[in-house]
Formats: structure tokens, sequence, C-alpha cells
């Protein structure tokens, strides 16, 4: 049965395994990766003070999915806050609860800091991820949107 756990972010392996599926995100979402990627987040997720991840682990132990997450601030509620950067799930393991479950733990963890509000973005075209992030509670009442193709949802903790 596969498991989400806290990534130890001190730990080379977990941040390789992180790297490893932000590149396979990257090209099932069709982002271009600067030449220098991978060393790039590898330091970014060793040095980062804000940043903590989960990883989804299947029964051998190999990282099959992953949130990354990162502590910011909620400037009109003034506090603390947490924004849900990537979740990530490899294609032969969705549907099995993992990508809900990270971040069911994310929130978990944002609400143990104290954190008043959980914010993400979800691309306008993943439907099946704005019904998940919809069942959690998450959403926008802007009507304008970001011209990227992403749009920003949040979710108020109270």
């Amino acid at each position: 049965m596969p498991r989400i756990i806290e990534a130890d972010l001190g730990n080379p392996e977990h941040r390789r395994a992180i790297v490893r599926l932000n590149v396979d995100f990257a090209a099932v979402s069709g982002a271009g990766l600067a030449p220098d990627h991978d060393a790039g987040l590898d330091a970014l997720l060793r040095d980062h003070p804000t940043v903590f991840a989960f990883l989804a682990l299947d029964d051998d132990g190999s990282a099959i999915g992953y949130a990354l997450c990162q502590f910011t601030i909620t400037s009109f509620s003034a506090g603390p806050a947490a924004n849900l950067h990537d979740v990530y799930v490899a294609e032969a393991s969705r549907g099995l609860g993992l990508g809900r479950e990270m971040i069911e733990r994310f929130e978990a963890r944002a609400r143990a800091h104290g954190c008043r509000k959980l914010s993400l973005e979800v691309s306008h075209d993943n439907v099946g991820a704005q019904r998940l992030y919809r069942s959690l509670g998450f959403h926008d009442d802007h009507e304008d949107r970001d011209g990227d193709g992403t749009w920003s949802w949040y979710r108020h903790l109270h």
C-alpha cells in the first residue's frame, strides 16, 4: 500500500526523488526547464528556509509523487500562510488518493504552523485537479483570471 511521508530535505535521496518527479511533471505539463534545473532545485530544496515537501512512496519505497510547499504570509489576514506549489503523482499511480492525502498532510502541517490561509495555482485546463481542489474547499471568487493559463485558488483556515 503506498504511503505518504514528509520529505527530509536534508536527505539527498529525498531531494533527488523530488527533482526527478519535478522533471516528469514538467514534461507532462509542457513546461521548459532551465539548463541548471536539477542542481538549482536541489539547492533550493536543501537550503530554502520556508520550503517543505511530502513524498508518496510505493510498496518498494520508490517515490511516485510529491507535494512541494512553502510557508509564506497573508497580508490581508496579517498572519502566516502556506502555498502548495506542486502536486504530482506519476500516471501509473493516479486514482489511489495520493494527491488528496498529500494535500491533507499539507493542510495539517500548515495548521500546526498557525497558518490562516492556503493557496495554490491550477491550470485552467486541468479539470481533474480543479475537481480535487474544490472537494478540499479551495476556490477562487475573482472574475479576473491570470493571463498565463493558471488560476490562483485559496482556502481560509479558521
